[in-house]
């Protein structure tokens, strides 16, 4: 009975391994996601194609939108269905019922789209957003899956339980928030709160990645750091999010001042912007200056370990990638390919800054064990 009772145990520890090990894979797998969401919605963004399914969630009221303007097209006796889209004179008109068309059109049948006045077709915007949102969609049961497996070992890591429920419910909240930004005809105010949100998700996926990580592992690291560095840290995370909301929503700015103005020149246009562009200069600036004095304060006044060294080397890489692309980005005409790697490099740094603060506080506690 002895030796049973031991086997018994030593299965139940071999399943918990097992479901930590489980819980990191579709952490890992939610964080790859959610990057590879962030640049797809980029891509969306800088093509142009934020309005290719003008509804949501449907596609021009279909859940497989239309490949040619025939499918979008009045003709008579045609059979349409309940909420099905056409495009009819420079309007966007949805079906009222299941009806037949006549020899004419007539809009007793019909009404106009009511949310937004955008009644355009292009084949490759409509199929880049609709990837967007399939994208999005299996992006949201991964990140289901690793909250259902973190449940699994509550009592281990209840505050990865915390943070991938948190994580899940803003992936939720970032659907309405999809549905939004369309409605709003790509308002620059929803779709800066949209990236907020994307961030926000992508710290809280990599605080429950690393926990997992950090605490499922031995550590024989002797490592020593100055004092106040998860502060410096912590501020750089918060000035990065503001300098990225600032970016963001100078490129929307900028976006609907080249359609209002399509004649005129870059400089221009970023005079138009006023207060925003200086305050995200000054912004860059100062990233500039606290990525100096971290730099200097675990290069210089500290025992980093080898992923620090790393990170560190990987963050300064980024920030002078990131001043690279806001140069081509000027000098470019604002060039879609810059304006895509300039915000999901942007992006990548907050991961980078949040990883960095993690691993620190880790080996500080670990030094005071």
């Amino acid at each position: 009975m002895p030796w049973q009772t031991l086997n018994h145990l030593n299965s139940l520890e071999i399943v918990k391994l097992d479901n930590s090990q489980r819980l990191y894979n579709w952490l890992l797998a939610s964080l790859v996601f959610t990057y590879s969401l962030i640049f797809v919605g980029g891509l969306v963004r800088v093509s142009g194609s934020g309005m290719g399914c003008p509804d949501w969630p449907t596609c021009f009221g279909k859940l497989i939108p239309p490949t040619t303007i025939e499918q979008l097209s009045w003709y008579p006796q045609a059979e349409f269905e309940v909420g099905d889209m056409i495009v009819y004179n420079d309007t966007l008109w949805v079906s009222e019922f299941d009806f037949t068309t006549l020899a004419s059109f007539g809009t007793e049948n019909w009404h106009p789209y009511e949310k937004h006045n955008y009644a355009t077709f292009n084949v490759t915007h409509t199929w880049i957003e609709y990837f967007n949102r399939l994208f999005g969609a299996t992006t949201g049961l991964v990140i289901t899956m690793a909250m259902l497996f973190s449940l699994l070992i509550r009592k281990r890591f209840p505050k990865v339980v915390v943070a991938t429920m948190v994580a899940f419910l803003l992936t939720g909240v970032e659907g309405w928030m999809g549905a939004k930004v369309v409605e709003s005809n790509l308002a620059p105010m929803v779709i800066t709160l949209h990236m907020l949100l994307a961030l926000i998700i992508v710290s809280l996926l990599i605080y429950a990645l690393l926990k997992v990580k950090l605490n499922t592992q031995s550590s024989t690291l002797q490592t020593s750091y100055a004092s106040k560095i998860p502060l410096y840290l912590k501020i750089l995370w918060g000035v990065t999010v503001v300098e990225i909301l600032l970016g963001t929503h100078m490129r929307e700015g900028l976006e609907n001042l080249r359609i209002a103005f399509p004649n005129h020149t870059v400089d221009f246009l970023m005079t138009t912007l006023g207060t925003f562009k200086y305050i995200h200069t000054g912004m860059g600036i100062l990233l500039v200056s606290l990525t100096a004095i971290l730099w200097n304060k675990i290069m210089m006044h500290s025992t980093p370990s080898t992923s620090i060294i790393i990170l560190m080397k990987c963050l300064l890489a980024l920030f002078i990638f990131q001043v690279g692309m806001g140069e081509l980005m000027v000098f470019g005409e604002f060039s879609p390919s810059f304006r895509l790697l300039h915000m999901w490099g942007a992006s990548l740094s907050i991961g980078v800054i949040m990883s960095m603060g993690m691993i620190v506080q880790y080996e500080q506690k670990e030094k005071n064990v």
